[in-house]
């Protein structure tokens, strides 16, 4: 009885290093993929930043293109409607 019990412990033991073991191998790979997901984050944080900028540049740039088409635009009827008048 007394080798039956003390072989229980042994393979206790063994099954509780196991499963420390894969614990360990899990919080390897769980660490691994944190980081891989946090470079990606910062990455895109990174790209998202340039492209908003050179965004928000071409934005005003056709906001004043589309202001000057329009104050064109204006000239040209004034021009037409004093035309007609005379």
């Amino acid at each position: 009885m007394a080798e039956n019990s003390n072989a229980d412990k042994a393979i206790s033991k063994e099954r509780i290093k196991s499963k420390k073991s894969r614990e360990d191998i899990l919080e390897i790979i769980v660490a691994i993929f944190l980081g891989v997901t946090a470079l990606a984050t910062a990455w895109a944080s990174w790209i998202g930043s340039l492209h908003g900028g050179n965004q928000a540049t071409n934005y005003t740039q056709s906001n004043n293109m589309a202001a000057d088409g329009n104050s064109r635009w204006n000239e040209a009827s004034q021009s037409l409607m004093q035309d007609m008048m005379t």
